[in-house]
C-alpha cells in the first residue's frame, strides 16, 4: 500500500508501525526503513531486507528528550542543554547503550544514535507511537533510494506500507558523540557544528 506524506494519512502510518509493521517512511533527510524500535522481531526484518552487517546500528528516531531514558540514558546539564540548542535537527547523536535487553537495537557495540527530526510531521508520528528505527531504504553498500517507485523495484511486497514524499535526495545526519562535557563529530553532515 501506498499513502502520502500529510496529515489525513497519520493514522494509517501509525496504525502500521503499532502493528509492527515495517514501514518506508520519509525522515527529515532521506526515505527510511522504519518500525517501533522496541520490537526486535521487527528491528530483524529490516536487517534481513537490507542485507546489512549485524553490527551496524540503526538510528532511532524519538519525539522529546525525554525518551532517552527509556533507553537507560542519564543525561548531566552539558548534555540537556546542548541537545535543547541542537533538536530538532538533521543530528544524530551517540550515546553508550550498555543494557543487554537492547543488545538487538546495538548489535554489541553498546551504543546507539538517536534524532528528533526536523520535520513537524514526523514528531508528530512518533508522539503516537514511541521511538522508531531510522535506516536508509537500499541494500546495504548500495546508494538510498531516491523514490518510492524505487524502494518498490528493490521491495515490492516484502514491505506493508510506503510513504511517499517525492523525490528525496539530501546530505544525511550530521552524527556526533556526545560525552559528559564534550562532543566529537563522528560523520559531517546536514548539521555544521
Amino acid at each position: 500500500m501506498i499513502v502520502e506524506f500529510i496529515y489525513s494519512n497519520i493514522d494509517a502510518i501509525t496504525n502500521s508501525l503499532k502493528e509492527g509493521k515495517v514501514i518506508v517512511l520519509p525522515s527529515d533527510t532521506l526515505y527510511g526503513f522504519s518500525c517501533l524500535a522496541l520490537s526486535p522481531i521487527s528491528v530483524e526484518k529490516i536487517y534481513t531486507l537490507k542485507q546489512r552487517e549485524n553490527n551496524k546500528p540503526f538510528i532511532i528516531l524519538i519525539s522529546d528528550i525525554s525518551e532517552l531514558e527509556k533507553f537507560g540514558i542519564k543525561l548531566n546539564d552539558y548534555q540537556l542543554n546542548f541537545l535543547k540548542l541542537n533538536w530538532p535537527a538533521s543530528l544524530t547523536v551517540v550515546f553508550d547503550v550498555t543494557d543487554e535487553k537492547f543488545s538487538y537495537l546495538h548489535r554489541g557495540i553498546k551504543s546507539l544514535g538517536f534524532r528528533i527530526p526536523a520535520n513537524q510531521l514526523l514528531i508528530d508520528i512518533l508522539r503516537q507511537v514511541g521511538p522508531i528505527t531510522s535506516t536508509t531504504v537500499n541494500i546495504s553498500g548500495q546508494p538510498p533510494v531516491k523514490t518510492v517507485d524505487e524502494a518498490i523495484k528493490l521491495f515490492g511486497s516484502k514491505i506493508d506500507l510506503y510513504v511517499e514524499n517525492g523525490v528525496m535526495q539530501s546530505e544525511p545526519s550530521t552524527v556526533i558523540k556526545l560525552d559528559k562535557s564534550s562532543f566529537a563529530v563522528l560523520r559531517q553532515g546536514k548539521v555544521l557544528l
